[in-house]
């Protein structure tokens, strides 16, 4: 049995990816690293993060934009009857900061529009601006492939490997979002081709 340090996943707040099954072999690992993997399916409070040591949030939606993906025609006007909304109350994100800053740890997986939306207010309250929309080259519309090679994916402990083996030489992503954030240690940086939608 893992006796080791505890890993929540965010399933209070109409996670997609997460109903969709994408994240079992990234659970998988997690388990057979000796992570203790649960579910949260409660409101963040001290209390429902008291053992956590790993929060992982991804696609989490407002449940007012469930059906509303589409808040945006010709990139500027609004046309949906619903604003969109932040997945998280502002109490919880005060908890979020206040584990966190007593040295809890948080993986957030924005995904692409409306899901980098939904978690902007969180990821602002750490310093990174999040970009409502989809991620592309438009010359090709293939996904965006990030190489060390060529400095698109950073020389960085985790891309190096833990002991000295082999390391990552090159990431594929495809459908994400962008961010800024000044002061950040970026893992990949998109080049110059590509545009937010």
């Amino acid at each position: 049995m893992a006796s080791g340090p505890v890993v929540a996943l965010d399933e209070a707040h109409n996670n997609v990816a997460l109903t969709a099954g994408r994240y079992a072999p990234f659970i998988e690992v997690l388990e057979a690293d000796g992570f203790v993997v649960r579910s949260l399916r409660t409101a963040f409070t001290p209390v429902s993060l008291g053992d956590v040591g790993l929060l992982v949030i991804t696609g989490a939606l407002h449940d007012r934009n469930l059906e509303n993906w589409y808040l945006l025609e010709s990139g500027s006007s609004p046309i949906g009857p619903e604003p969109l909304l932040s997945a998280f109350s502002p109490q919880e994100i005060d908890v979020i900061n206040e584990w966190v800053s007593e040295g809890g740890a948080l993986l957030l997986l924005a995904e692409h529009m409306p899901m980098a939306g939904a978690v902007a207010q969180l990821a602002h309250s750490f310093g990174f601006d999040l970009l409502n929309g989809f991620v592309e080259d438009p010359e090709t519309w293939d996904p965006a492939v990030f190489h060390r090679s060529d400095g698109t994916l950073a020389d960085h402990p985790i891309t190096s490997g833990w002991s000295g083996g082999d390391g990552v030489e090159f990431v594929a992503t495809f459908d994400g979002a962008a961010f800024r954030a000044d002061g950040a240690e970026p893992l990949m940086t998109l080049g110059p081709q590509y545009v937010s939608y």
